[in-house]
């Protein structure tokens, strides 16, 4: 099977661009699997109930404006996450100190988006 790098194979099977991806390769000699998504990580994070409250208490934690302020509000109050303005305000915490931060303040058994645990299971069987 010829190899290609992760972003040429996406495109040449017509994966749109911004979809997240995790590919693993079991031990088994050709045994591969892609589980998608068609958000980004975060954006994912955020739609996962057991999730959004520790991201939003993160974002409430970084001293932002009155705008991203009244965002973060609508947001708990069961409003759906505006993806745009999500990402812009992570962009300017950074995705590493995002992930630092929510590492330290998940809830202990928190789930991962369901994509990331299907990518898990499936390793973690073939161990």
């Amino acid at each position: 099977m010829r190899r290609c790098r992760e972003r040429q194979c996406f495109r040449q099977r017509n994966v749109p661009i911004g979809t997240l991806a995790i590919l693993l390769r079991s031990a088994k000699a050709g045994n591969r699997r892609a589980f998608l998504n068609y958000q980004t990580f975060e954006v994912s994070v955020a739609n996962t109930p057991a999730l959004l409250g520790t991201l939003l208490d993160i974002l409430s934690e970084q001293g932002f404006g009155s705008i991203r302020i009244k965002h973060i509000a609508t947001w708990r109050a069961d409003t759906q996450v505006d993806p745009a303005q999500l990402l812009a305000m992570i962009a300017d915490i950074g995705k590493g100190r995002l992930s630092v931060k929510n590492t330290r303040k998940l809830p202990h058994g928190a789930h991962p988006p369901t994509y990331i645990a299907n990518a898990i299971k499936f390793l973690a069987d073939r161990i």
